[in-house]
Protein backbone atom coordinates (compact mmCIF):
# COMPACT_ATOMS: atom_id res chain seq x y z
CA UNK A 1 0.00 0.00 0.00
CA UNK A 2 1.23 3.38 -0.48
CA UNK A 3 -0.46 6.51 -1.45
CA UNK A 4 -1.10 7.55 -5.10
CA UNK A 5 -0.52 11.46 -4.50
CA UNK A 6 -2.07 12.28 -8.25
CA UNK A 7 -5.06 10.91 -7.50
CA UNK A 8 -5.20 12.68 -4.23
CA UNK A 9 -3.91 16.11 -5.70
CA UNK A 10 -6.94 15.91 -8.36
CA UNK A 11 -9.21 16.26 -4.72
CA UNK A 12 -7.81 19.41 -3.95
CA UNK A 13 -7.48 22.96 -5.31
CA UNK A 14 -4.10 23.49 -3.84
CA UNK A 15 -1.29 21.73 -4.71
CA UNK A 16 0.20 18.50 -2.91
CA UNK A 17 4.37 17.77 -2.98
CA UNK A 18 5.14 14.89 -3.86
CA UNK A 19 5.80 12.76 -0.92
CA UNK A 20 4.26 11.68 2.39
CA UNK A 21 5.08 11.42 5.76
CA UNK A 22 4.78 7.65 7.76
CA UNK A 23 4.89 7.42 11.60
CA UNK A 24 7.58 4.96 12.51
CA UNK A 25 5.31 1.80 14.46
CA UNK A 26 6.33 1.07 18.25
CA UNK A 27 9.07 -1.46 18.51
CA UNK A 28 6.79 -4.15 19.31
CA UNK A 29 4.34 -3.52 16.19
CA UNK A 30 5.79 -4.79 12.61
CA UNK A 31 7.70 -2.62 10.56
CA UNK A 32 6.10 -3.07 6.89
CA UNK A 33 2.35 -1.95 5.55
CA UNK A 34 -0.16 -3.21 5.21
CA UNK A 35 0.20 -4.41 8.99
CA UNK A 36 -0.39 -7.96 9.19
CA UNK A 37 -3.40 -9.10 11.18
CA UNK A 38 -3.74 -12.09 13.02
CA UNK A 39 -6.63 -13.97 10.63
CA UNK A 40 -8.76 -16.50 12.75
CA UNK A 41 -11.56 -17.69 10.30
CA UNK A 42 -14.45 -19.30 11.59
CA UNK A 43 -15.75 -22.07 8.88
CA UNK A 44 -18.41 -24.01 11.13
CA UNK A 45 -22.16 -23.81 10.61
CA UNK A 46 -22.74 -21.10 13.07
CA UNK A 47 -25.91 -19.58 13.25
CA UNK A 48 -26.83 -19.15 9.43
CA UNK A 49 -30.10 -21.09 9.77
CA UNK A 50 -31.29 -18.95 12.66
CA UNK A 51 -30.53 -15.69 10.50
CA UNK A 52 -32.19 -17.23 7.30
CA UNK A 53 -35.48 -17.85 9.85
CA UNK A 54 -35.48 -14.67 11.25
CA UNK A 55 -35.15 -13.09 7.51
CA UNK A 56 -37.78 -15.44 6.39
CA UNK A 57 -40.15 -14.13 9.51
CA UNK A 58 -39.40 -10.73 8.62
CA UNK A 59 -40.44 -11.22 5.49
CA UNK A 60 -43.43 -13.00 6.29
CA UNK A 61 -44.59 -10.17 8.81
CA UNK A 62 -43.72 -7.35 6.25
CA UNK A 63 -46.16 -9.30 3.44
CA UNK A 64 -48.95 -9.38 6.71
CA UNK A 65 -48.74 -5.82 7.50
CA UNK A 66 -48.86 -4.74 4.34
CA UNK A 67 -52.37 -6.79 3.38
CA UNK A 68 -53.59 -5.40 6.52
CA UNK A 69 -52.86 -1.75 5.30
CA UNK A 70 -54.50 -2.12 2.09
CA UNK A 71 -57.44 -4.21 3.17
CA UNK A 72 -57.50 -1.53 6.06
CA UNK A 73 -57.16 1.34 3.21
CA UNK A 74 -59.68 -0.17 0.59
CA UNK A 75 -62.27 -0.50 3.91
CA UNK A 76 -62.07 3.55 4.10
CA UNK A 77 -62.39 3.82 0.91
CA UNK A 78 -65.76 2.07 0.36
Amino acid sequence: YWPYVAAIQQQYPYELLPGYLQLEPADNAPAELPYPVAAEVDLSEGNHQSYAYQWFAFALTLVIVYLFLVRRQESVLT
